[in-house]
């Protein structure tokens, strides 16, 4: 029988981009906020203007006071001109302590005594997003079908608990010239920045989640620029994940004609995804690649058809729906990796 959507569950593994996050701090008191500002045709084509999102959705117009930053990345680290910078994503920032904590809960996560198994999954869960990187390098690096079971428990635990909030996976920072994307992890803590309310502050890394000059554009909406190794593990279908319209995500995805599908274009949340891979031409059977889902409204009908030799049912009104298309991809060389367009 075919699931039903429920809003009361969703199934994924970790999502890309935009999220609820906890409360952001200065050593000070509250960082001051100054979302609402007025911005005006200058500002706008200023270059040196930096739109700064914090984690507790505040935002700020400001300047790095600062001349280079310096990136840690697997080849060295690089100091990056503050002229150069249009754009910096910031990797989400643990404690210490809670790093440790989830790392142990992790490794109790194998274990066979299931109360330490039960216990290790109630404690994950409490960290929410924040879990979410580590459990997505765990998924990735086992071959344990036992251990993959239970983290995509517990991650669907997490996105139940978010509700209608958005999750993000932040697990490195990525630093965007004009030319180059560079991704690894600033070497200080805080930022030094000139804001024209508050003179210089310190910006805590951990308080802020997107640096962004007013100057530069945000990512096109019908992109969704992915690394491969951020990846998501192939969900089935998306009948229980009742994710915002309008979400994108990339998901790793062996192309396959043995599934259920219905609809042409679009298709039903239930539908499954391998297969739906391959009848819209974005994966060939037996191909293992990137799949980005899109989720839209639910359709009053949906038509079937035949297309790169999967045939799919027609159905009629159905609450969720889903679309997919090839990412655009950020292919690596050497010290930094740039974007290009999917194929047509």
């Amino acid at each position: 029988m075919r699931e039903f959507v429920s809003a009361t569950a969703r199934l994924l593994f970790c999502l890309i981009f935009v999220a609820s996050a906890a409360s952001a701090t200065m050593a000070a008191g509250a960082f001051p906020s100054s979302a609402g500002i007025p911005r005006n045709d200058a500002q706008e084509a200023d270059p040196s203007l930096l739109e700064i999102r914090l984690e507790d959705g505040g935002l700020l117009l400001a300047r790095l006071a600062e001349e280079t930053i310096s990136v840690k990345t697997r080849y060295g680290t690089l100091n990056v001109p503050v002229t150069e910078v249009r754009r910096i994503e910031l990797a989400r920032r643990l404690p210490a302590e809670a790093a440790e904590t989830i790392e142990q809960s992790l490794k109790l996560l194998a274990s066979n005594d299931l109360s330490a198994v039960a216990s290790a999954s109630d404690t994950l869960v409490q960290y929410g997003e924040a879990a979410l990187p580590a459990l997505c390098v765990a998924a990735r690096n086992t071959q344990n079908l036992t251990l993959t079971g239970r983290i995509r428990e517990v991650v669907q635990q997490i996105f139940v608990a978010a509700g209608d909030q958005p999750i993000s996976l932040r697990d490195r920072d990525v630093v965007e010239t004009a030319t180059s994307q560079i991704r690894g992890t600033l070497v200080a803590s805080s930022l030094r920045i000139q804001t024209d309310q508050f003179g210089i502050l310190n910006l805590k890394l951990a308080d802020a989640r997107l640096l962004r000059s007013l100057s530069y554009p945000e990512t096109p909406p019908d992109e969704l620029p992915v690394d491969d190794r951020e990846a998501l593990p192939d969900p089935g279908s998306l009948s229980q994940h009742a994710a915002p319209i309008g979400q994108k995500m990339v998901f790793r995805v062996t192309g396959s004609r043995g599934g259920s599908v219905w609809g042409t274009d679009i298709y039903t949340s239930d539908s499954t995804l391998a297969t739906v891979a391959v009848h819209a031409g974005v994966l060939k059977e037996g191909e293992t690649g990137l799949v980005q889902v899109e989720m839209v409204p639910g359709q009053d009908a949906y038509e079937g058809t035949s297309r790169n030799g999967v045939v799919t049912s027609s159905y009629g009104n159905y609450p969720a729906s889903y679309r997919v298309r090839k990412p655009v991809k950020k292919v690596r060389f050497k010290l930094f990796s740039w974007q290009i367009p999917p194929s047509p």
